[in-house]
């Protein structure tokens, strides 16, 4: 009985999924692979590291330079208390109440002197009215044609009086800080007034 062998030739059927075997140039590319990473790895480290100097270097220049900024112009104060707060508002207010203060003062000063003036004035009314009355009674006594020596005085007095009156309300009337009461017709009908006593009052003989 014969039995039949077959032979297949493999070479002319290369397999699908070749075996690749370690070659020599393949272990030396693998080699010289993992050598050129250390330097890589070593040279990334000490770019790191400098890089971190030079960050510290510049954060070191940046605080002495605000140290120095501090020191020289003095533009960074530390805020307020609040106890400056206050007192800086009190200050404000004290101003404005002395501000107030002085205005009323000089609104008071000018009263002041506008009253003065008024109280000369009634006490000159004051005076000429009894003047008046005494020149009455000495005319009134007198036997004589012409009037004595001191009904004469008597006259001037009057005249003089009525003549410092004039003044002052005519004074009164230019006042910056009058009222309004005392700025009307009232003060030229008492100058009218007053004016035409200085003519009936007085004789001839003394203007």
């Amino acid at each position: 009985m014969t039995t039949n062998s077959y032979h297949y030739d493999t070479s002319r059927f290369p397999s699908a999924t070749p075996q690749l075997t370690p070659s020599r140039g393949n272990a030396n590319l693998q080699q010289s692979h993992g050598l050129a990473s250390d330097p890589v790895q070593g040279a990334v480290h000490q770019k790191n590291c400098l890089l971190e100097e030079l960050t510290r270097r510049h954060e070191d220049v940046l605080h002495v330079l605000e140290q120095k900024i501090r020191t020289t112009s003095g533009a960074c104060h530390p805020p307020p208390s609040p106890r400056e707060m206050k007192l800086r508002d009190e200050n404000l207010r004290l101003k404005e109440t002395n501000k107030r203060l002085c205005e009323e003062l000089e609104r008071l000063h000018k009263a002041h002197e506008q009253l003065d003036i008024q109280y000369q004035i009634q006490k000159l009314e004051v005076q000429k009215l009894t003047v008046q009355y005494d020149l009455e009674l000495q005319n009134r006594g007198a036997t004589q044609q012409s009037p004595s020596e001191e009904v004469v005085i008597l006259q001037r007095q009057v005249f003089e009086l009525q003549r410092e009156l004039r003044d002052a309300l005519k004074t009164l009337g230019r006042y910056e800080g009058a009222d309004a009461s005392f700025q009307d017709a009232s003060i030229a009908h008492r100058l009218d007034h007053l004016s035409m006593q200085m003519e009936t009052s007085v004789g001839s003989s003394i203007i």
